[in-house]
């Protein structure tokens, strides 16, 4: 029997966001500065990573109104985002 976690693996393959939160724990391990590898796997993640961010800050500049008005109607609580959430990476610095 397989797992549901393999299933979906198959069917959802892991986005850049998936593949680069592997590096949080490589790049913390240790007293060591991360690695030259790391840093080479988040240039190559963060710049999609980045349009990703982008695209998320277009839509909630554009839509996010019109829902907080929804859920206001039905008496539900507003969506705010943090700025904090929404920082893009940067590809120079890794960070």
């Amino acid at each position: 029997m397989h797992s549901q976690a393999d299933e979906d693996a198959l069917v959802y393959p892991p986005g850049p966001t998936e593949r680069i939160s592997g590096l949080i724990f490589g790049a913390s391990a240790g007293d060591a500065r991360p690695t030259a590898q790391t840093y080479d796997v988040f240039r190559l993640f963060a710049p999609q990573i980045q349009q990703q961010l982008v695209a998320l800050q277009q839509a909630l500049g554009r839509d996010l109104s019109a829902v907080n008005a929804t859920l206001k109607a039905g008496g539900a609580s507003l969506v705010v985002p943090r700025a904090a959430e929404l920082r893009l990476p940067s590809v120079a610095t890794g960070r």
